[in-house]
């Protein structure tokens, strides 16, 4: 409560006022972060998608789960040549 002591209505009314004063700006604060969740990903998809091509142009990058069926499928290439190397005296 907002006084206390002694309780009168005048001050259980200033307390419920600044209950809900709280709890209004409480539900604009949720309601603002739950419009823009999806514009959030949406630009964090697109940021994810743009460091992947210019990895690829790059670097010649091979998502991880591609990588292995392509060693499990025996062709090496996807791995860098010190790791190859390695692989070739393997047994």
């Amino acid at each position: 409560m907002v006084l206390c002591f002694p309780s009168t209505p005048k001050k259980l009314a200033m307390s419920i006022a600044c209950f809900l004063s709280g709890a209004s700006i409480l539900a604009v604060g949720v309601h603002l972060s739950y419009v823009n969740v999806a514009p959030q990903q949406a630009r964090t998809k697109a940021r994810n998608d743009f460091v992947k091509e210019a990895l690829k142009k790059k670097y010649g990058y091979t998502p991880p789960e591609q990588a292995r069926t392509r060693v499990i499928d025996g062709d090496f290439t996807c791995i860098p040549s010190v790791i190859r190397a390695i692989l070739k005296y393997c047994p």
